[in-house]
């Protein structure tokens, strides 16, 4: 044993810094490992990213299909709505002028008939 205080001052510097030194070595590496397992984590995340952008994208596409679809069924419906206005439209005018007819005709009947019941009345 040392018995110089110095020396054994020295030596203790020396324990504890090679103890340090050794503690500094297990932190670095478990720094190291523990920002590869960051990066790997990174990775994944933007892999998952990734997939749920395509998949969220996928699902775009596909609502989009659906809506223009029902876009279409719209359009088709609303088109069939105003030709069936149209058509009850064209009828009822049609029936109008059918009536005007009717009441023409049933005037000139009455006119004709009051002109018969005068000629059989004069003969």
């Amino acid at each position: 044993m040392v018995d110089d205080p110095t020396l054994r001052i020295l030596d203790a510097i020396a324990q504890v810094r090679t103890g340090l030194t050794d503690e500094l070595g297990r932190l670095r590496a478990d720094m190291q490992r523990s920002i590869k397992d960051v990066q790997g984590s990174v990775k994944d995340v933007q892999g998952s990213i990734s997939t749920v952008q395509f998949t969220l994208m996928a699902r775009i596409d596909r609502v989009q299909d659906t809506l223009a679809g029902v876009k279409d069924d719209i359009v088709v419906n609303f088109a069939h709505s105003d030709r069936v206005e149209r058509v009850a439209r064209a009828g009822t005018e049609e029936t109008r002028a059918l009536a005007e007819q009717v009441t023409a005709m049933g005037r000139q009947i009455r006119r004709l008939s009051t002109r018969l019941d005068e000629i059989e009345g004069k003969a």
